[in-house]
């Protein structure tokens, strides 16, 4: 599997435009583009793999080969919610967490904020 498309896969999971991804590993998008680009193999840095590796949880090994687990293990709950959510073709749950993915640090205290206060309410 090429490098190339380790990247589609995680842009699929979370529902990221090329700019998305991008920004949120810090590249320039004509970056992105030139990586998922069939007219060259691209061999990415040690410095790109940490940064897709720390931002999307993905394991490096999957990361450069394709092969084995994508997700990280988080040593926790996390690792099989996460791969029951790769999982899904719920698009309400698709749509809800690359949403969450994509908030800022501001905006998912926010959502915090409101879950807490449904929480308290004994509505559900």
């Amino acid at each position: 599997m090429a490098f190339r498309d380790q990247i589609k896969k995680i842009m699929e999971v979370r529902n990221l435009k090329q700019v998305e991804f991008a920004t949120l590993i810090k590249v320039d998008q004509s970056y992105i583009s030139k990586i998922l680009s069939k007219k060259q193999d691209f061999v990415p840095s040690d410095r790109l793999i940490d940064d897709i590796c720390t931002t999307f949880k993905v394991r490096e090994e999957w990361l450069r080969t394709g092969e084995g687990e994508m997700v990280a293990d988080l040593g926790d709950k996390r690792s099989e919610l996460i791969s029951n959510l790769l999982g899904t073709k719920d698009e309400f749950l698709i749509n809800m967490f690359s949403g969450i993915a994509r908030m800022t640090v501001e905006e998912r205290e926010i959502l915090k904020k409101a879950a807490k206060i449904i929480k308290e309410s004994n509505i559900f």
